[in-house]
């Protein structure tokens, strides 16, 4: 159960550096601009932005046109 336990710890905190390096006003919410961004930097290939729009809406499940942490967890 510990490794268990130790592996749930481990992804949470990758899933907040990962958001916090896209999250780059340090908001707590990640906006369309910020997201493309992130991509467009560690993207080899160019980043279409109307597919990462369609991405985005559905990770916005509150519909306010950011994403926050819950929001970036439960999609990751």
């Amino acid at each position: 159960m510990w490794a268990a336990e130790q592996i749930i710890h481990r992804r949470n905190i990758l899933h907040q550096e990962l958001f916090s390096a896209i999250d780059v006003d340090n908001s707590g919410f990640i906006n369309i601009k910020e997201m493309i961004e992130f991509l467009q930097s560690v993207c080899d290939d160019e980043v279409d932005e109307s597919e990462v729009r369609g991405i985005f809406s559905k990770m916005d499940v509150t519909g306010d046109r950011t994403i926050d942490f819950w929001e970036f967890e439960v999609r990751i």
